[in-house]
């Protein structure tokens, strides 16, 4: 059980109490996150992407041409993040990248092949990665092909959304984000390392 921890609805930061837990308002459409204290870590998927995030959307996204989030149904009791303490030195190095950018799969294998493959057992120590925008080119489909092949590097990986990134064809500026909100979470987060 850890106290102080920052946990967010992308408005409000609350401190989890001596217990653990936490208090904080949401919507129908909204995404609550731990906020990663130093020293520790979340869970991470099978892909290495860290699990800190609970997405709230009872009714599921919009439809829309690439899959949004499913339908959560109502709230659980208690929405908790696993935590696991980790060695976080003063000096430590991580992997940046830059708009990958593939347009399709044949593309993200262009990525495994001369980027990925590169960095596999070999990524000099470095403690995590993050992908700075732009993880598609518009084809969302590519998120997941992406992800199993950056995940072969083998640290945690971040991702930050680019606007190549978003739904296109959504009606409201409020659900252009609804597969990148599935697969990576929200928009807007933090971590302390």
């Amino acid at each position: 059980v850890f106290a102080g921890v920052k946990v967010s609805n992308g408005k409000e930061i609350v401190k989890t109490d001596s217990g653990g837990r936490y208090e904080i308002p949401i919507d129908d459409d909204s995404i609550i996150f731990v906020i990663k204290p130093s020293g520790f870590r979340t869970a991470l998927d099978k892909n290495r992407l860290p699990k800190f995030f609970y997405n709230h959307k009872p009714n599921g996204s919009p439809k829309l041409k690439f899959a949004g989030v499913a339908p959560t149904g109502p709230l659980p009791q208690s929405v908790d993040f696993p935590m696991y303490e980790q060695s976080e030195p003063e000096t430590f190095r991580i992997i940046l990248f830059g708009d990958p950018q593939p347009r399709n799969n044949q593309e993200v294998d262009y990525i495994s092949h001369d980027i990925v493959s590169e960095l596999i057992g070999t990524h000099n120590g470095s403690s995590f990665g993050v992908s700075l925008g732009d993880l598609a080119f518009d084809n969302l489909d590519t998120f997941e092909t992406l992800n199993e092949s950056i995940a072969m590097i083998g640290i945690p990986w971040y991702n930050v959304i680019g606007n190549h990134d978003l739904n296109l064809d959504a009606t409201e500026r409020k659900h252009i984000n609804e597969t990148y909100e599935r697969v990576y979470g929200p928009s807007y987060y933090s971590f302390d390392y």
